[in-house]
């Protein structure tokens, strides 16, 4: 379930991954990440980052949550966790202020 899992666990996981898709590739082991999950670069690969997708998850839990059309969900104050390393609140806050 995503909603027990911290982001830092996740980014582990993505390392095993990549590292696992470069090998399949035929890649250097020091070929990035960035290069490998990026979409404006020459290896567009149709792939996404593990851990682009769990923020996108933790992301849209959080605000099906708090926009709820049912009050006493959107009242409940419910906590979605990430971890120490990123937070969904600041994340949103950051995104809406600068919007």
């Amino acid at each position: 379930m995503v909603n027990e899992i911290p982001v830092s666990l996740v980014e582990q996981q993505e390392q095993v991954v990549s590292k696992r898709i470069r090998r399949r590739l035929g890649l250097p082991p020091s070929f990035s990440s960035k290069g490998l999950y990026g979409k404006s670069t020459k290896l567009q690969i149709p792939l996404t980052s593990l851990v682009e997708e769990y923020k996108v998850a933790k992301t849209r839990l959080y605000l099906t949550l708090r926009d709820s059309e049912d009050e006493k969900v959107s009242k409940a104050g419910i906590e979605v966790r990430t971890g120490r390393k990123w937070s969904v609140t600041k994340a949103v806050e950051q995104a809406e202020s600068s919007l």
